[in-house]
């Protein structure tokens, strides 16, 4: 089962691409599940359409919460996720301590900016680089840029 986590599906390029991508990956006859840490909800309709299911967390908006990471642990459980697919900071952090927990699902990060907002936050993903299967940044700059300072491979 391949789990997609997001921060929220609004109207960003990330959420474009997974209503573009999950609904192609359940077509060619992969499990799917979309899980969107926050509202709103924007491609809720393409998604349905292509039946990806979608699972809202119901974190508040800037507030983290460890309710919302312990529901997500269970959805882990329940659906047997095994690869997870992360898109952006909130996200991508969620992601690595799942791989903690769950050291044998392969995490794939998304990388959509040349930065991730705060030197704490770069320097906490740089040392849980090894955490991923794969980074997959979106661009050749931002990929530069990351692999130049040491935070990703």
């Amino acid at each position: 089962m391949i789990g997609i986590l997001v921060p929220c599906l609004g109207l960003g390029g990330a959420e474009r691409q997974i209503s573009l991508i999950a609904p192609r990956l359940k077509a060619a006859g992969l499990d799917v599940v979309v899980i969107s840490m926050i509202q709103p909800l924007a491609f809720e309709d393409v998604l349905k359409q292509g039946n990806v299911e979608l699972i809202n967390l119901g974190m508040d908006k800037g507030k983290y919460s460890l309710q919302a990471l312990f529901a997500l642990i269970k959805l882990i459980r329940q659906k047997k996720i095994d690869k997870l697919v992360t898109f952006n900071y909130p996200a991508n952090f969620s992601g690595r301590i799942l791989k903690m927990l769950f050291p044998k699902i392969q995490l794939y990060t998304s990388i959509r900016n040349t930065t991730f907002g705060s030197p704490l936050r770069e320097k906490i993903m740089k040392l849980t680089k090894s955490l991923d299967y794969k980074t997959i940044p979106n661009s050749s700059n931002a990929a530069d840029q990351f692999m130049s300072r040491g935070v990703i491979n």
